[in-house]
C-alpha cells in the first residue's frame, strides 16, 4: 500500500484560457526559419525577391525528407562543379542519390543557378510520394501540384525562377500537404502534431522552440542568449517583463521570445492521510510536467490548510508551476475571475491533492495535473 494525502481544495477562478497561435501568412517565414528551412537576413527579415539557388534547395529537400538539419560530410565531389568541400555536398549528394534532384550534362549540378518553378514542384512531389513517372510532362506535373496544394496562395508560372518569397509558400504548401495516398501530411511525417488542417507556429514551437520553462524568479533575455528579441506575453507581440510564475518559450534561431501568464487558483480547505492505493487517477485528463515547486511547498510548509495555491499554465493550459499564492498583483495575467488577488470567498469548485511515489496529482475543475517532486523545473 503506497501512502497518500488527500485535501480538498476550494477554488476561486477557473482554468484561464490559452489561446494557440495560427499559422498566417505573416508567420510562414517565422515557421520555416525554426525548421531551418529559411534564415533570415542580417536585418531580421526576409528579402522576398532574393533568388534560391539549386543548392539550397537541396539542402531544404534534405530536411524534408527527414534527415535532419546537418548532412553527414562527402568524401568524393558528387558532381565535377560541387567540390567535397562545398557546404552543400553533403546535401546535394545525398538527395541526388534518392533521385530527388538530378544533374546536367557532363556531370554538372548547377549548384549555384536559381531553381526554377518546375525543378521544385517536381522535387517536392517525389518527396511526398509521387513517382517521376506520375507527374511527367509540364501539365501533368502542374495538374499534381494543384490537386496536392501546392500552388495555393502562390501565383507561380512554368518554369520561372523561383525567388525566396514563393520558394517559402511553396515549402509551407508542401508541408501541409498529404503524402501519396496517405492522410498524413508532410509535417506530421517529420514528427509534427497539428492542431488544425495546416501547420501552424504554435506546432513548430512544440518541436523547435525551447520550453515550457517554469520562472522560479525573475529572468532576462541574455539568460536564454537572446539579444533584444521579439516579445510575446500571452500570444500577443510586447515587451515585457519577466517574473517568477512565468512560463516562457524562445528560439535563438528567430531571437524571438514567448511569455505565458495564465494562472489558475485554489484554497487548501482540508487535509486528511490514509494508505489507500491510488492505481489511476485521471479526472478529465492527465497534465504532466516536471517541477520541484510543490516540494519547495511541502519543505517550507505551506501545504495547509487556508494556505492559497496558484498554478502557472502554459500556452496550452496544462501546470507547469505551482507555488504559494501571496495575492500579488496579476497585471497581464490571463484568469476567469476578475478578483483574482482576492482569496477570500464561497469555494467555486473542489481539488485533491494526491501524494503518491514522488508524484503529487492536482484535480481543478476535474483537469488533473500531475507534479515530479525529484525532477527541477
Amino acid at each position: 500500500m503506497k501512502k497518500l494525502i488527500t485535501a480538498a481544495l476550494s477554488m476561486l477562478l477557473v482554468l484561464g484560457n490559452v489561446q494557440p497561435v495560427q499559422a498566417a501568412a505573416s508567420s510562414i517565414y517565422e515557421i520555416l526559419v525554426l525548421m531551418n528551412l529559411l534564415t533570415y537576413d542580417s536585418d531580421n527579415t526576409i528579402s522576398e525577391t532574393t533568388p534560391i539557388s539549386r543548392a539550397e534547395f537541396a539542402k531544404a529537400l534534405y530536411l524534408l525528407a527527414g534527415y535532419g538539419t546537418t548532412a553527414a560530410n562527402s568524401y568524393t565531389s558528387p558532381f565535377s562543379d560541387v567540390s567535397y568541400s562545398n557546404q552543400y555536398a553533403g546535401y546535394i549528394k545525398t538527395v541526388a542519390s534518392l533521385g530527388y534532384m538530378s544533374g546536367y550534362a557532363k556531370g554538372y549540378f548547377k549548384p549555384d543557378q536559381t531553381i526554377t518553378t518546375d525543378e521544385a514542384i517536381k522535387s517536392l512531389l517525389l518527396i511526398l510520394g509521387y513517382s517521376a513517372n506520375e507527374i511527367a510532362g509540364s501539365d501533368l506535373l502542374y495538374q499534381t501540384a494543384r490537386i496536392k496544394g501546392l500552388l495555393d496562395n502562390t501565383a507561380l508560372n512554368v518554369n520561372q525562377p523561383l525567388n525566396k518569397g514563393d520558394y517559402a509558400q511553396l515549402i509551407y504548401n508542401a508541408l501541409s500537404a498529404a503524402l501519396k495516398n496517405s492522410n498524413q501530411t508532410l509535417a506530421q511525417s517529420l514528427g509534427y502534431t497539428l492542431r488544425s488542417d495546416s501547420l501552424s507556429l504554435s506546432d513548430v514551437i512544440d518541436v523547435n522552440a525551447v520550453g515550457p520553462i517554469a520562472l522560479t524568479g525573475s529572468a532576462s533575455a541574455s539568460d536564454f542568449g537572446l539579444t533584444s528579441p521579439t516579445t510575446y506575453l500571452n500570444g500577443v507581440e510586447k515587451s515585457v517583463s519577466m517574473r517568477k510564475g512565468d512560463v516562457v518559450y524562445y528560439s535563438t534561431e528567430t531571437n524571438k521570445l514567448w511569455v505565458y501568464r495564465n494562472y489558475a487558483y485554489g484554497t487548501i480547505t482540508q487535509i486528511s492521510a490514509n494508505l489507500e492505493d491510488v492505481t489511476s487517477f485521471t479526472a478529465g485528463g492527465n497534465y504532466t510536467c516536471s517541477t520541484d515547486v510543490i516540494k519547495e511547498l511541502f519543505a517550507a510548509n505551506k501545504l495547509r490548510v487556508g494556505y492559497p495555491v496558484r498554478i502557472s499554465l502554459d500556452r496550452d493550459g496544462n501546470a507547469a508551476y505551482a507555488s504559494y499564492y501571496e495575492q500579488e498583483s496579476d497585471t497581464d495575467s490571463t484568469s476567469s475571475n476578475s478578483n483574482s488577488g482576492n482569496n477570500s470567498g464561497n469555494p467555486s469548485s473542489s481539488t485533491v491533492v494526491y501524494v503518491n511515489d514522488g508524484y503529487v496529482y492536482l484535480t481543478i475543475d476535474g483537469k488533473t495535473y500531475t507534479f515530479e517532486l525529484n525532477s527541477a523545473s
